[in-house]
């Protein structure tokens, strides 16, 4: 009974993949595909889900030692333009974060195997849209939504996660 339970659900999740659903439900029946056993990372393939216009073909998901999902990233080829930010905002509501860098605290350089490898730490400040934020953060009651922008590589991820104490 419980694989029919595993196997419907995984069909329901994937006819409307609803990333915040996932949370807290077990990994596996999800078909995953184990890719680190240290960290407790899945890929989940095929999905080719819809994110408020994002399209996606994959799912990251993190799970806890008992194999439950702790959060759920997909990635985006681009960074989030004010339009989909808006559309967040839409239905998340004003985000309760949005957090630009501030100044650059140290960087330390070394080379490993022949590549360069940077560590940089900055401060963090409170921002707005239009100041380029790094982070986007929804803090809701059962899950938050954690927006990494990443300028240097043009690229997105977002996020669902249980809730955390700290950032």
């Amino acid at each position: 009974m419980k694989e029919l339970f595993l196997t419907i659900s995984s069909i329901l999740f994937m006819m409307n993949p609803e990333l915040k659903d996932l949370l807290g439900e077990p990994v596996e029946g999800l078909y995953a595909n184990f890719k680190s056993n240290t960290d407790k990372i899945y890929e989940i393939d095929g999905l080719n889900g819809d994110f408020f216009g994002w399209k996606y073909d994959m799912v990251y998901v993190a799970t806890d030692d008992d194999g439950f999902i702790e959060s759920a990233t997909i990635y985006h080829q681009e960074l989030m333009n004010h339009y989909f930010y808006y559309t967040l905002v839409d239905n998340y509501g004003n985000p309760s974060n949005i957090l630009v860098i501030d100044e650059l605290l140290s960087r330390e350089e070394d080379e490993v195997d022949n590549q360069n490898i940077s560590d940089s730490n900055f401060s963090m400040k409170e921002g707005n849209f239009e100041d380029k934020p790094t982070y986007i953060i929804w803090n809701k009651m059962d899950y938050e939504i954690f927006i990494l922008l990443n300028r240097e590589n043009n690229k997105t991820s977002i996020t669902f996660r249980k809730p955390t104490k700290e950032l």
